[in-house]
Parts: structure tokens; C-alpha cells; sequence
């Protein structure tokens, strides 16, 4: 094989022979051919994940059922796309104010979901049309919320806040 061209020489040969041992084994363990493809395995997976399925145990069907050589890692890709594709491809922000909306669409609540110009979620707030009521009433108002138990010294986290009559947090 000769190459020519611009500023270009160069001459090659190549070889019809493998350097390495070709067997069955080897070429079962490419990651083309550990793919699970199949669309009803797929959709019984994917319940089985919904069902809170482990991975060993979906490791262990998918051996059984379609004769590939599956590695638990591929399985934990396998979950993380079909979890990805049931979520769709929406910001975490635009997950969690539909979830939030949808929630309290027939419920005694009212959600305030703050966001920025780069659309990042700050404070939510969650209110009773009773603490709505009160805070009309009485707007110079301190709030105080309190959560037990979400950090990893299991510390009280307590969030303040204080409105004016002009409508002012603080």
C-alpha cells in the first residue's frame, strides 16, 4: 500500500492474521454482544426496578433469560437509562416544581417555589390557607421551620423567616 499525495509518502502493509488468540469466549465478553436489547426483557426490568428489584437479582434474570455473558455492571447502566428515560429530560427544578404543583393541586396547600434568573431553586415554601390567612392579617410575622434528623450529626436545622408590611423577607 502506497500513500502519496501533498507533502505525503508513505508506504504500509498489512497483515490478514491475528497477534492474539481468537476464541468464543472472548468474543462474548465484547460490550456489543453483553447488550441487552431485547424490548421485553427491557420492560420487565424496568418493573423490576420500579418494584425496588437489586441488581444481583436482575443480574441473575438477565443471564437466565437471554444467555449473555451480563456483568453487574452493565446493569447498573441498564438502570440508570431506563430510571433516565421514565424521568425524561427535564431539569431536576422543572421535576420537582411539577411534582410540588401536582401534589398540592387538590390539597388545603399552597406552594411558593423561588427561583433564580439561572433558574435554580431556592426556598420552598409550603403554606395552609389558615397560615395564608394569618399572615394577611398579621403580615409583620416571624416564621421559623425546623427539620430533625437530615444532616449527618442528626443536628436541628431551623430556617427563619421574618416579613414586614411592604411585603419584605428578611
Amino acid at each position: 500500500m502506497k500513500a502519496t499525495g501533498p507533502g505525503i509518502k508513505g508506504e504500509g502493509q498489512t497483515a490478514q492474521s491475528h497477534n492474539h488468540k481468537l476464541d468464543k469466549d472472548g468474543f462474548e465478553h465484547y460490550p456489543s454482544n453483553r447488550k441487552v436489547t431485547d424490548p421485553d426483557v427491557l420492560d420487565f426490568v424496568d418493573e423490576l426496578i420500579r418494584a425496588g428489584g437489586k441488581p444481583k437479582k436482575i443480574l441473575k434474570y438477565l443471564k437466565e433469560t437471554t444467555g449473555k455473558r451480563v456483568i453487574l455492571r452493565v446493569v447498573h447502566n441498564l438502570v440508570q437509562h431506563l430510571r433516565a428515560k421514565r424521568r425524561g429530560s427535564d431539569s431536576v427544578e422543572a421535576r420537582l416544581k411539577a411534582v410540588l404543583r401536582k401534589f398540592f393541586a387538590n390539597r388545603d396547600y399552597s406552594p411558593s417555589i423561588f427561583v433564580d434568573d439561572s433558574n435554580k431553586t431556592y426556598p420552598i415554601t409550603l403554606q395552609t390557607r389558615q397560615m395564608s390567612r394569618f399572615f394577611e392579617v398579621f403580615p409583620e410575622v416571624a416564621m421559623l421551620d425546623s427539620t430533625h434528623g437530615t444532616n449527618s450529626s442528626l443536628y436541628q436545622l431551623f430556617s427563619f423567616m421574618i416579613g414586614d408590611g411592604f411585603g419584605h423577607l428578611a
